[in-house]
């Protein structure tokens, strides 16, 4: 058998030796190929040899399960990790004391994570609450500084009673409903430990951070959904914007997500 696939590889290509040139040759081309045309439509080659963590956590599968029954299916795509994302560093706050927050609902799914996470691990200390701002109409007009953007006004809308059905579980939840920043002096008097925003466009995503930065006890965590990703130019724009202001670091995670980690309390 040796001999017959020497003698395939010869006649193919002359010798073993020219059958790995040429493979060594060819290679680079199909690769570029494939970049090209996975760029053009949304998408990119990646490596394969490490870790898909979120399919190896048995305990985050089955709470992803559960928020797949009223919106994301997909494990293959970056809506998972983007999950896993925030179970790892919600764990991280872990006695803290401080309110929770996220800044867009859709029909909640990642505040499921967030929730099933405390109601298991008690994550939030006594007294603390997880308050959701939500339009509950879907994207508000996207405005100049969000000018590249795919979005339009009504994506993304989840109802209240979507919502509160989908969530109805959990009875440590606060539902504020109205237009970012409208309902934050709801809670202007509250400090936060975790903060989830992910409202897409440049002016919620800057009235947010503005609001909730100064907010935020030492060793709080604030992650931005939306920093890196091509389709939210004007999310990026106003994190850094703010940034700047308030004199704290941005870390870039995988996936178009962000992450500010409040060491000092922020004035």
């Amino acid at each position: 058998m040796a001999r017959i696939g020497q003698l395939g590889c010869f006649i193919k290509y002359g010798n073993p030796g020219e059958y790995r040139q040429k493979e060594h040759m060819i290679k680079p081309l199909i690769r570029s190929a494939l970049e090209r045309f996975l760029a053009g439509r949304g998408y990119r080659l990646v490596a394969n040899n490490y870790f898909n963590w979120p399919l190896r956590d048995a305990e985050f599968m089955e709470i992803f399960q559960r928020q797949a029954r009223f919106v994301w299916k997909d494990t293959s795509g970056p809506k998972i990790q983007r999950m896993y994302m925030v179970r790892n560093l919600l764990l991280s706050t872990k006695g803290l004391n401080g309110d929770w927050a996220e800044c867009g609902v859709f029909k909640g799914s990642t505040s499921l994570i967030m929730a099933e996470y405390n109601r298991r691990y008690k994550l939030l200390q006594p007294g603390f609450n997880m308050h959701l701002f939500d339009s509950f109409e879907g994207l508000t007009d996207p405005a100049p500084a969000d000018a590249g953007t795919n979005m339009v006004k009504g994506d993304y809308l989840g109802t209240e009673d979507e919502v509160k059905h989908n969530l109805a579980e959990y009875d440590f939840i606060v539902y504020h409903r109205g237009w970012i920043p409208d309902r934050f002096p709801d809670v202007a008097d509250r400090k936060f430990s975790f903060v989830h925003i992910d409202v897409d466009f440049y002016e919620p995503v800057r009235d947010s951070l503005d609001f909730f930065l100064p907010r935020m006890v030492n060793g709080g965590v604030v992650v931005l959904d939306d920093y890196g990703c091509a389709q939210t130019p004007g999310a990026l724009l106003a994190a850094d914007e703010m940034a700047v202001r308030y004199g704290c670091h941005i870390g870039g995670l995988p996936f178009g997500q962000a992450v500010i980690v409040v060491r000092d309390r922020i004035e």
